[in-house]
């Protein structure tokens, strides 16, 4: 006997088909008792004519006249008025136009089939007030339904429809308030919208449509244009007295008209387009909640934005803006605020209201309605609440180091031996601990009112700028490096905001108990270094006499910062008693390292000489041990590479933040033992070759002008700490570089090509 494999019980499919009949009917017959016929999702290619007439569904000749039968089962006689019709997500390519007869229908959903058209008696249904017609193939708009006049949602969005909307007579739907044509292929809408006088939502998004001049729109609400090949809009006089919703993002857009009235206007979406500027949409829009502008070319904050007092989301991100207004600081009303991918410089903190609290932190005092004479005279007038007496102060940061003739303040004692000191405003503060230093680049110590320039918080007491907390990692740039042969190494501060005119607090790192102990000056030995350096100038000799405390004595510390010095002779250093190990010649007005300095090569262990005006690194020397290097606030252009590496092989920490330099090495690092590079605050533009970095653990890059991340420094697997804030890429997303070292490191790596 020859066996059959593709046999097919005819009798069964019958019977299978008769079973889903029977189904079927049973959700119609339910439908036409509860006023809802519900045969979605059945994969049906038509729709049965027994659904159109309720008497084919009731078979009458058959009454069960058991009063014992199920109280499920309806009868003829329970039929209500129909109102509901669902055919959604079928394989439907044709609606029988015995749809007319069903007259009391009010929702239609047809959405997720195959349509390409509707029926003329479909304009019977007078009284439908919806109609979904999405994911389907119409090519055009049903003419038909432009003669229900009760319509009032109309939705054939993700359709094929192409061409004018002017061929539509939307104009006799005046009824029609949501209207969505999004996912098609229009190019054109004209004014067909005027007559619409209860239109409030029109949703045109994921069109390609290239132009609208002018929408007569005066009772729209939401405006949807996103996604559409728009490059001008609204270039005439326009009026939108109830918009509060209007987005134009993914377009092409260069500009947006000067005339545009949008007083009620919530929210506003220009994401990923080529602005520059709003024109004059924001001068009305005064209840503005949320503001989007990301991925567009804005060189600077639109000025109206400033105005807005209730906005609560602004998204400056991937633009051209070069700085944050400071009267921003005020829109308290602000819980979002986004401004990576721009070239801000400055700004490290990531919370929005820490951000606020900077900029405002930044604003001029008078425009805060405290009396402050010219900025450009460098001096300031603070009107203090407890003393009516005014303090002319220095707003100038190398004012004090240049200026031999300034006295510092008196220091004053309280009863708990601590040494306290006046600061600018005339009150007394605790000079600040390392322990509490621990955010890095942190500008929100201090809430006085503070007028910036270049860059400097003039009036603000204390600036952290360490890389690890003190308490945990051994690295801080407050202190230099810690000497692991010494039980205690004395640390150098590099904060290059301390005032120059009060005393420096030094403190210890204790290696063995991993703790810094604090030593506060005394008010006898700060005396003593106003002594330190005296100038002896006459016709015959110009020599610098140094005289040494015995506190810097005992720690072998040579500290000659702030003393107006353009030079340092082998001869002026013979005086000093020991061998230094740390030096600090900040703040002074040297234009290169000292050669004289050679004379502690064996001994020097830590180098500061921040805030001066060096142009060139000190190549010339030769300091074997030296292992913290530091020279911020200088005029160097270049890095160090072809300096020979036996200069300096015990190098571990070297600061060239705030400086010129334009390029990274592309070669080698000339320091074997380098383990912490900070190059902020320069104008960097480019990582040649990030295989350089390998042997680092610290690596800060931040607030240049990089517009590229090589995939390689991915590869830089000993680094601890990576900073790339501030910069110019657009990759990796400032998400990316929230999450830390590891996830940067890890992104960069998955980037590289695998050949």
């Amino acid at each position: 006997m020859r066996r059959f494999t593709g046999f097919r019980d005819e009798n069964a499919e019958r019977n299978i088909q008769e079973k889903v009949k029977k189904q079927l009917k049973s959700l119609v017959r339910q439908g036409y008792k509860h006023g809802y016929i519900n045969i979605s999702n059945r994969n049906l290619s038509e729709i049965p004519d027994y659904v159109f007439n309720p008497d084919d569904v009731y078979e009458t000749e058959n009454i069960d006249y058991d009063f014992n039968r199920s109280v499920d089962d309806a009868d003829w006689w329970e039929i209500s008025e129909l109102k509901k019709f669902n055919i959604a997500n079928n394989k439907i390519e044709f609606i029988s136009p015995k749809i007319g007869q069903l007259d009391t229908l009010v929702h239609l959903n047809f959405c997720d089939n195959k349509l390409t058209s509707l029926p003329q008696e479909i304009q019977n249904l007078q009284l439908v007030t919806s109609i979904h017609l999405e994911r389907n193939n119409f090519s055009t708009i049903p003419l038909p339904l432009f003669e229900l006049e009760n319509l009032v949602e109309l939705f054939l969005f993700n359709n094929k429809l192409c061409g004018d909307l002017n061929e539509y007579k939307f104009y006799k739907l005046q009824n029609l308030e949501v209207l969505d044509l999004s996912e098609n292929f229009i190019e054109n809408v004209g004014d067909c919208f005027s007559q619409n006088k209860k239109l409030r939502k029109l949703q045109l998004s994921h069109n390609r449509i290239k132009e609208i001049s002018s929408l007569d729109l005066k009772h729209c609400k939401e405006l949807e244009l996103s996604h559409n090949e728009l490059v001008s809009i609204f270039t005439e006089e326009q009026s939108f007295p109830m918009l509060q919703r209007l987005d134009l993002r993914n377009n092409k857009l260069q500009s947006i008209g000067n005339h545009i009235s949008c007083p009620e206007l919530k929210e506003l979406y220009l994401t990923s387009n080529r602005l520059s500027s709003v024109g004059s949409i924001l001068k009305t829009a005064s209840h503005l909640n949320i503001l989007d502008i990301f991925g567009n070319v804005f060189k600077e904050v639109p000025q109206d934005v400033l105005n807005m007092k209730e906005i609560t989301r602004l998204d400056l991100g991937n633009n051209d803006i070069t700085e944050l207004p400071p009267r921003l600081g005020l829109l308290t009303t602000i819980k979002f605020l986004r401004f990576e991918g721009n070239m801000i410089k400055g700004i490290k903190a990531t919370k929005t209201s820490d951000v606020l609290e900077l900029l405002k932190n930044r604003i001029p005092a008078n425009e805060l309605e405290e009396d402050f004479s010219d900025p450009f005279n460098h001096k300031v007038q603070i009107r203090m609440p407890n003393n009516n007496q005014n303090q002319n102060i220095s707003t100038d940061p190398f004012d004090g180091p240049f200026n031999n003739s300034v006295k510092p303040p008196s220091p004053k004692k309280n009863n708990n031996s601590y040494n306290l000191y006046n600061n600018q405003f005339g009150n007394t503060t605790k000079p600040p601990s390392p322990k509490k230093t621990d955010d890095y680049d942190n500008p929100f110590r201090n809430n006085q009112k503070v007028n910036q320039r270049r860059g400097y918080n003039i009036l603000q007491s204390s600036f952290s700028n360490s890389f690890y907390d003190t308490s945990n990692q051994p690295f801080n740039n407050q202190s230099s490096y810690h000497n692991r042969n010494n039980s205690n190494q004395t640390l150098i501060s590099a904060d290059p905001f301390k005032n120059s005119n009060r005393p420096v607090s030094t403190s210890t790192y204790n290696s063995r108990n991993g703790f810094h102990n604090s030593n506060k000056v005394s008010s006898s030995s700060y005396d003593n270094q106003n002594q330190q350096i005296s100038n002896h100038n006459n016709m015959n000799n110009n020599s610098t006499k140094i005289t040494v405390s015995s506190q810097n004595t005992n720690t072998r510390t040579l500290d000659v910062s702030s003393k107006g010095l353009a030079s340092l002779e082998m001869s002026d250093l013979e005086s000093v008693s020991f061998a230094a190990e740390t030096v600090d010649l900040s703040k002074n007005m040297f234009t290169r390292v000292p050669s004289s300095l050679s004379i502690y090569a064996t001994s020097l262990t830590s180098l500061t000489i921040n805030f001066n005006r060096i142009t060139d690194f000190p190549d010339y020397l030769t300091l074997p041990n030296l292992a913290h290097l530091s020279m911020t606030h200088n005029l160097l252009k270049e890095f160090p590479e072809n300096i020979n590496s036996s200069q300096f092989p015990r190098l571990l920490e070297l600061n060239l933040s705030y400086n010129n330099i334009k390029n990274l090495p592309s070669n080698r690092i000339p320091f074997p033992k380098l383990d912490v590079l900070i190059l902020s605050k320069n104008k960097i533009e480019a990582i040649p070759n990030p295989e350089v970095f390998e042997q680092l653990t610290v690596l800060d890059l931040s607030d240049n002008s990089i517009s590229f991340i090589p995939p390689k420094l991915g590869l830089c697997s000993k680094l601890q700490k990576l900073q790339l804030e501030g910069n110019t890429f657009r990759i990796p997303r400032y998400q990316i570089l929230q999450r830390g070292t590891a996830s940067i490191l890890a992104y960069l790596k998955d980037r590289i090509p695998q050949n």
